[in-house]
């Protein structure tokens, strides 16, 4: 049962995979690279230099903690022929390693260490990945999905899309919010420097006191909750990867 819920997840929804999309690698995985680093062990690019396959409009431009640093780490999917590739930090020599955990409709960002946490929760869940079926889009399926979850109905009718800006999260971020016209026929009124913990929208919505938001790429839905926790990963630099024909790998647009 396990393997048919996995295969259904990651195989059997029609995302579409361009072999020669963004950063089509077809250089050879083995030997030494150009800077000496190290190769990630699955998909055997130089760690160094994979950071090119990132969007660099969307990935962090904050600097690390102290005594950290911005480091390229993969997570694989089940199977070897798919994986994550995301800016991780590390610290004093340990870096943050996630892994795809399968579900049924859709798959959870779990971590294995992480960089900066001295310890970590057991099934500490910092994202979650919905496929999306060629052809569907994507946001509304998205919006669809908040709104059946969220218990009072005229709240939920309200619900939208709220993009964020460039200071509130990466690069095609957003939130699922309710409209300023249900905030204001209810009197809702947050103060801008005072979070009131406001949560809308049920499990998949807007939570004011923490970093909950979505973003589409490689043919999912991200949905990252890291509530109000240093993030030890960068969510904005994960690209989905994808073995191509000639055994490098591709970027999923």
């Amino acid at each position: 049962m396990r393997a048919a819920l996995l295969a259904f997840l990651f195989l059997g929804l029609g995302v579409g995979v361009s072999a020669c999309g963004p950063a089509a690698n077809k250089a050879v995985t083995q030997g030494p690279c150009a800077d000496d680093g190290p190769r990630l062990k699955l998909t055997g690019l130089c760690q160094g230099r994979s950071d090119n396959y990132l969007d660099p409009e969307a990935i962090s431009t904050s600097p690390a903690p102290e005594d950290c640093m911005w480091s390229m780490n993969e997570a694989a999917f089940p199977g070897d022929d798919t994986a994550l590739l995301y800016q991780a930090l590390s610290c004093n020599g340990r870096i943050t390693e996630l892994e795809v955990r399968g579900g049924a409709r859709s798959a959870s960002i779990g971590h294995v260490t992480s960089g900066f946490f001295d310890s970590i929760p057991s099934g500490l869940e910092t994202g979650r990945m919905f496929p999306i079926a060629e052809g569907t889009d994507a946001k509304a399926y998205v919006l669809s999905m908040a709104k059946e979850t969220t218990e009072d109905k005229k709240e939920a009718a309200a619900c939208e899309i709220r993009e964020l800006t460039a200071e509130q999260g990466p690069r095609g971020a957003f939130v699922i919010d309710v409209s300023q016209a249900y905030r204001k026929a209810n009197n809702i009124v947050t103060p801008v420097d005072e979070p009131a913990g406001e949560i809308f929208c049920g499990p998949y919505g807007y939570i004011s006191d923490g970093q909950r938001f979505w973003r589409i790429t490689g043919g999912y839905a991200f949905l990252f909750d890291f509530g109000q926790d240093t993030p030890d990963y960068d969510a904005g630099s994960l690209v989905v990867m994808k073995k191509n024909g000639d055994g490098g790998w591709a970027v999923v647009p």
